[in-house]
C-alpha cells in the first residue's frame, strides 16, 4: 500500500472558558476518502465526548470556513460581512484541501467553543503504521489529561451539591487455586471405587487439587479403566463380531484341471 493517509496532530488548546497548556492531543491516521465530518467525528469520540449534537466547524489556512450547508448559507448571506467569505462542506475529502504542513483550526459546540489546533505531519502507510487499515480517521497516539464536555466532575453535578462518598472498591477476582477448598479425598476415593465417573467429575470440581495431584491421577486412569470395557461390551453387542472365514486349501495344478474337464464333459470319466 503507498504512502496515501495524511497523519494529522490534534492539540485541545481551550473550551469553556478553560486555557490547557500544556494542551493535551492526539495524533490521528485518516483515509484518502475521508471528510472532514468524518475527521471532526473521530476527534470529538478521541477526546472523550459523548453529546456528538452541536455544530462544528473547520477553518483552514487560506480562511476557508469548512461547515455545513446551513451554516454556509447564512455566512455568504450575512449582512454583517463586507465580503462574501470562501466556504467549503463538511462534506469535502480533506486530502484535497490540505497537504503536508498544512496548519488549520477545529471548533466543536459553538457555545462552549472547544479550539484545537491541527497540523498535517505528512503521508504515511496505515499498513505499516498500525498492521490494519481503519477505514475511517483514527486516532493512534495520545496524551495529557482530557477535560469533561461539561464540567461535571462527577454523575449529577450540578456546580452547588457536595461530592459523593467515594464508592467501595469492587471485588477482585481472587485466583481460583489459592481460594479454591482443598480436594477432599475420602469423597474423591468413594466416587473412584463405586466407577461413577460423574461423582468423581463432582468430587474434583471447584477444589484445590495441588496437594494429591498423584492420587488424583491414579484415580482418574482407574475410573478410566473401569468404563472402557463396558463401553467395549456394548459395542459388541451391538455390533456382532461375525467368525472368520476358514482358509480354503490351495489345489494342485493337476486336480483344478481335473475338474474343470469333468464340468466340461459330464459323461466322460477319469479315474479317481
Amino acid at each position: 500500500m503507498t504512502r496515501r493517509w495524511l497523519t494529522i496532530r490534534v492539540e485541545l488548546l481551550h473550551g469553556r472558558g478553560e486555557v490547557f497548556d500544556p494542551p493535551p492531543g492526539r495524533n490521528f491516521v485518516v483515509p484518502p476518502g475521508a471528510t472532514f465530518d468524518d475527521l471532526g467525528q473521530a476527534i470529538d469520540l478521541a477526546l472523550a465526548r459523548w453529546d456528538l449534537s452541536h455544530l462544528r466547524q473547520f477553518t483552514l489556512d487560506d480562511g476557508t470556513a469548512v461547515v455545513d450547508e446551513e451554516m454556509a448559507d447564512e455566512l455568504r448571506s450575512s449582512a454583517w460581512t463586507k465580503t462574501i467569505p470562501r466556504t467549503a462542506l463538511l462534506s469535502s475529502v480533506v486530502a484535497r484541501r490540505v497537504r503536508s504542513g498544512s496548519k488549520f483550526t477545529y471548533v466543536f459546540d459553538f457555545g462552549d467553543d472547544w479550539t484545537h489546533a491541527c497540523t498535517v505531519m505528512g503521508r504515511v502507510d496505515p499498513l505499516e503504521l498500525l498492521g490494519i487499515v481503519p477505514d475511517a480517521p483514527m486516532a493512534f497516539w495520545g496524551w495529557g489529561s482530557l477535560p469533561d464536555q461539561y464540567g461535571r466532575r462527577w454523575d449529577g453535578d450540578d456546580g452547588e451539591s457536595p461530592p459523593p462518598t467515594r464508592p467501595a472498591e469492587p471485588p477482585q477476582s481472587p485466583d481460583p487455586s489459592a481460594a479454591a477448598p482443598p480436594l477432599d479425598l475420602t469423597e474423591f476415593r468413594r466416587a473412584v471405587m463405586a466407577g461413577k465417573v460423574n461423582d468423581v467429575i463432582e468430587a474434583l470440581t471447584g477444589v484445590s487439587i495441588v496437594t494429591a495431584l498423584q492420587q488424583v491421577g491414579t484415580g482418574l486412569v482407574r475410573t478410566y479403566r473401569a468404563a472402557k470395557p463396558a463401553g467395549r461390551r456394548s459395542m459388541g453387542a451391538d455390533h456382532p463380531v461375525r467368525p472368520a472365514a476358514a482358509p480354503r486349501a490351495r489345489l494342485g495344478r493337476g486336480c483344478a484341471s481335473r475338474r474343470r474337464d469333468a464340468r466340461r464333459h459330464p459323461r466322460r470319466g477319469f479315474p479317481g
